[in-house]
């Protein structure tokens, strides 16, 4: 009897054993997979509209003494680009940067160590943008079209000065723009105009030398609205003819539209 016990004990051990081994059904998969939390959320669209309102509004002149000085607020206009996550659009990019150069015009050398992304290169008695900086602050937030924008930004201020002399109005030197310099400039505007048309046509490309035309124009300039002294423009307009063969020169020079106008400037 005891026999016959144990072995129904222990068959019925064994028929638990097996159902606990038989793998349980899952559960079936819903239409809509549930994504991590970490990826579920994502960052909200850069308000381009809001943006560009309120640096409107900061560039606006001041409704009692009628001055208009935007440098007060760059921190507050680079705050949102500070803030952003991922890649910025690059018409916040370049709405910034017009900022910057709104705020930097006409603002003394020496006001520009109280604000931020000014600095003093030394060309003027006005500040000028300090676009390294900017360049800097942006690291991987900046799309390959924005990232050069600001570096051909950055090379117009990186120059020495060809010609200077005394002006005899302000007690200022005048320091004028190499004219190899500007055809660097017309270049290398023209290939991004190339490169990037869609940047290239936005409402900021008339500005603050950001197109090749306004370098081209700057070149096939006479000079006679700078105040040269006699001497100063007959060196002026030696180095500009001596620039504009060299560039005439070079064969590979024919790809930019502006070639035939720096040709029919210097035969004319």
């Amino acid at each position: 009897m005891r026999k016959s016990l144990a072995f129904v004990l222990a068959l019925c051990l064994l028929f638990v054993l097996a159902a606990c081994a038989v793998p349980q059904e899952k559960e079936p998969a819903t239409d809509e997979p549930t994504l991590p939390e970490a990826t579920a959320e994502h960052a909200a669209p850069f308000d381009i509209a809001a943006y560009k309102a309120a640096l409107s509004g900061w560039a606006e002149a001041d409704p009692v003494t009628h001055v208009v000085n935007p440098a007060p607020h760059i921190a507050d206009a680079f705050q949102p680009l500070k803030d952003y996550e991922g890649i910025l659009p690059d018409e916040a990019v370049l709405a910034f940067s017009h900022f910057l150069d709104r705020a930097s015009d006409g603002l003394p050398n020496y006001e520009a160590e109280k604000h931020p992304f000014l600095t003093l290169y030394g060309h003027s008695y006005f500040s000028d943008p300090d676009y390294p900086a900017v360049i800097k602050a942006l690291e991987g937030k900046l799309s390959s079209g924005a990232a050069l924008w600001l570096v051909l930004k950055m090379q117009a201020y990186g120059w020495e000065a060809d010609i200077y002399e005394p002006d005899t109005d302000e007690g200022e030197m005048r320091l004028l723009i190499p004219f190899e310099h500007l055809l660097h400039l017309a270049k290398a505007w023209h290939t991004f105009e190339l490169e990037y048309p869609e940047i290239a046509a936005s409402e900021y490309a008339g500005y603050y030398g950001n197109n090749s035309a306004g370098w081209v124009d700057r070149c096939l300039d006479s000079g006679d609205d700078y105040g040269l002294s006699a001497e100063g423009k007959r060196l002026y307009a030696a180095r500009q003819k001596a620039y504009m063969e060299e560039f005439l020169g070079n064969e590979t020079n024919r790809k930019y539209t502006f070639y035939e106008d720096i040709y029919q400037f210097i035969h004319q």
